[in-house]
């Protein structure tokens, strides 16, 4: 039996063979170790994102609308969350929005809104119930049923809308939303907290309407006190310039006299602003007795 040759040059392909092969191998498994870790790292940054606030215990970043705080609308127009209180035993939400046009331009019985209320870290709950009740034009009331007793933070979402648009100069309401949050733990509670109807809710718009007219007056009061604190600085200015005229020379008495002059004018005007900051106190007194006549027909 004849004996093959022994062949360097057939040993050294099978072996270019063989590497090749490893080399490929090799790509496939480092591409693989990339993808896989690339993902991993994707999968975790994601978990530490959304968990991160469950683990550590942080608080989410949300603040709580504040009350009567002034929200702008469009244009002129603004609302304020004046109330929110809510039944911790039944879930209860109860949430009070007042509107109000600076320029009185907006007729406010051509507006009508809608709310919409998420959860914002109970995502999934759907079984909330609302129901709007209009008191007043510029007074809405809304209830929401069925909170969990810790919902964590809600969003409100407020949609105004014009009933007739075709009635305004322009439809600057047609995407309008306003949002604002809550955190349950600032919420007022309240476990005799019920649902009211549009009369009882009618009494507490006045209520509302006679402590917003006393805050008014007690403003202007406060403007009343700062005036006759600076006319009790104006009349010592002017007594001190007044003594020091007789040792002055013709022309500084001429200069200190102008300055006389000018206190005594602005003490004139400050009066004036008494006297008109007197006449709007009588007329707000004026108006809540006329609110009071008001909420006597609803008792």
């Amino acid at each position: 039996m004849e004996n093959k040759p022994y062949s360097i040059k057939n040993k050294n392909v099978k072996s270019r063979k063989s590497k090749r092969e490893i080399d490929k191998v090799y790509k496939k498994i480092s591409h693989t170790k990339l993808y896989l870790g690339a993902l991993s790292t994707f999968v975790v940054l994601t978990i530490v994102i959304v968990f991160s606030p469950l683990v550590t215990g942080k608080s989410y970043e949300y603040n709580t609308v504040k009350l009567d705080d002034p929200i702008n609308v469009v244009a002129s127009l603004n609302l304020t969350v004046t109330e929110m209180e809510i039944n911790k035993e039944n879930g209860l939400f109860k949430v009070t929005f007042s509107y109000f046009d600076e320029t009185n331009q907006k007729s406010l019985s051509n507006l009508q809104y809608d709310y919409k209320l998420n959860y914002i870290t109970n995502k999934g709950k759907t079984n909330t119930k609302q129901s709007i009740v209009k008191v007043e034009d510029n007074y809405n009331v809304v209830y929401f049923e069925n909170l969990p007793k810790d919902f964590g933070v809600i969003s409100m979402t407020i949609i105004p809308r014009y009933i007739y648009p075709e009635l305004e100069s322009t439809n600057d309401l047609e995407t309008k939303e306003i949002k604002v949050y809550a955190v349950d733990e600032d919420i007022k509670v309240n476990n005799k907290l019920k649902i009211q109807n549009e009369y009882q809710l009618k009494v507490q718009n006045f209520e509302y309407q006679i402590k917003t007219i006393e805050e008014q007056i007690a403003n202007e009061n406060s403007n009343i006190e700062q005036y006759q604190t600076g006319i009790k600085i104006k009349k010592q200015d002017i007594e001190k310039l007044e003594n020091e005229i007789a040792f002055q020379t013709s022309a500084e008495q001429v200069q200190t006299q102008t300055e006389i002059s000018s206190k005594i004018s602005q003490i004139e005007t400050t009066n004036g602003q008494i006297n008109e900051s007197n006449e709007k106190i009588k007329e707000l007194k004026k108006k809540i007795i006329k609110v009071n006549e008001n909420k006597q027909v609803y008792k």
